[in-house]
């Protein structure tokens, strides 16, 4: 369900990880949405990525879910 990409418990991760608290784009109840700002939030960004994606959906993915387009883009955490 897309409900698990925007997890309370991941969200929570994210930000005791993080220096400083990132800005909230977005928020609905307990889920908050926020723009990734460092590698170690984006690594686990991507792992949930590929947990919802690949596990959940089914979808055909790489063992990270990696793609040429990572670098490039900003990444909702």
């Amino acid at each position: 369900p897309m409900s698990a990409v925007l997890s309370p418990v991941v969200s929570a991760a994210v930000f005791a990880a993080s220096p400083r608290p990132p800005a909230v784009l977005a928020s609905a109840g307990d889920l908050m949405v926020h723009l990734v700002e460092d590698s170690a939030t984006l690594d686990q960004s991507l792992s949930l990525r590929h947990r919802v994606f690949g596990q959940e959906w089914g979808a055909k993915v790489g063992a990270d879910d990696r793609d040429e387009f990572d670098d490039l883009c900003e990444h909702l955490g």
